[in-house]
């Protein structure tokens, strides 16, 4: 922000993002984010709200953000959007994971593992 010559803002975030603007909050420094917006941040859920979803959807929130499978991907373009499309083609699914995987994906769940441990802590 400094460099776009803004000395003072806000920030928000939904979900994950409410956990992202935090950060960007917390390393901005003194002075310069005047307000911090954290919107439905599942990110502070508790063990056993983490248990209750694992046992609902029969497998872990990451296995669900951040699909291997065309079948799994579709599912959460489902979950993510008003009106999802009935049917995508699986070569194009198969594409978007295959270039989200470039090295990202674990290091994704590494991410999410931590955050998970450190709302464990607090």
């Amino acid at each position: 922000m400094k460099r776009l010559g803004v000395d003072k803002y806000c920030v928000a975030g939904i979900s994950y993002g409410g956990f992202v603007a935090y950060r960007v909050a917390e390393m901005a420094g003194e002075g310069a984010v005047e307000r911090v917006v954290v919107m439905t941040a599942g990110i502070v859920a508790g063990e056993e709200e983490r248990r209750e979803l694992v046992e609902r959807e029969g497998r872990d929130v990451s296995d669900v953000l951040l699909p291997r499978r065309p079948e799994d991907l579709m599912e959460l373009i489902r979950r993510s959007m008003v009106r999802p499309p009935r049917w995508m083609p699986e070569f194009l699914l198969m594409d978007f994971i295959e270039a989200r995987n470039n090295g990202v994906c674990e290091t994704k769940r590494k991410v999410q593992q931590g955050v998970e441990e450190a709302s464990a802590v607090s």
